[in-house]
């Protein structure tokens, strides 16, 4: 995808959860805007029933954010 795509798909997303958060919030309240590629790196357990996704970023490895999930990512 070109990066004006990522951009109107990341302010998709952001409408959906918007509702979500206690804190009225929309893309437009952050003008500023920085694509970045990373790799999602997963972590799973055939005795566990959780994964640990940690991204990371793809050219230098530096740290993004990662989370914890009950449920397999598609």
């Amino acid at each position: 995808m070109e990066h004006h795509e990522l951009i109107t798909k990341a302010k998709e997303h952001v409408a959906l959860v918007a509702p979500l958060d206690s804190k009225a919030l929309s893309a437009a309240d952050f003008p500023r805007v920085r694509i970045r590629e990373v790799a999602m790196v997963c972590f799973a357990s055939d005795e566990r029933k959780d994964q640990v996704y940690v991204f990371l970023d793809r050219a230098t490895g530096d740290f993004v954010t990662s989370f914890a999930s009950p449920f397999e990512l598609k």
